[in-house]
């Protein structure tokens, strides 16, 4: 089970699934809900992606700036277009 922090495969971006997506506080999807993707955004700057607090989904960590945008949390992997390495486990 990975619980480090696994820096991106293609640094910088995130290409989102859909809009209207929920940002967590934490990586956990019980967590606070800070608020969803905004219409029109289909792809954030991220960070790193890491396994669930509590679960066992995987989930970005992004932090966004643009046009006075800001959008910062936790979004599920399953949201965006990146998808894990083989065998689950993004650390080598």
């Amino acid at each position: 089970m990975m619980k480090n922090k696994t820096p991106p495969e293609n640094p910088s971006y995130v290409k989102l699934r859909r809009e209207g997506i929920p940002i967590y506080q934490k990586a956990d999807m019980n967590s606070q809900l800070l608020g969803q993707t905004p219409e029109g955004l289909f792809q954030v700057r991220f960070s790193y992606m890491v396994q669930g607090l509590k679960d066992d989904k995987f989930y970005v960590r992004v932090a966004h700036f643009e046009n006075g945008l800001f959008v910062h949390g936790f979004i599920l992997l399953s949201d965006t277009e990146v998808s894990l390495p083989q065998g689950n486990d993004p650390v080598s």
